[in-house]
């Protein structure tokens, strides 16, 4: 199975707080709504390993986030 993604900030975030560059309102509303919402992001995980013969394998793509 593979694991979950622990919140870890870019070297691009951190540029942009530097620069006191903030996300658009819809998009920071969506982003903490998925950081609230910890379930639906497992539920997606599971989804997308589901009937993968070996999820821990293989090159790694995009995180359910």
């Amino acid at each position: 199975m593979t694991r979950a993604t622990d919140p870890q900030i870019s070297f691009a975030d951190l540029e942009f707080i530097q620069q006191g560059i903030s996300l658009d309102l819809i998009l920071q509303a969506i982003s903490n709504f998925i950081d609230e919402h910890a379930q639906i992001v497992e539920k997606v995980r599971r989804d997308l390993v589901r009937g993968l013969k070996k999820p821990d394998t293989g090159r790694n793509g995009l995180t359910p986030q």
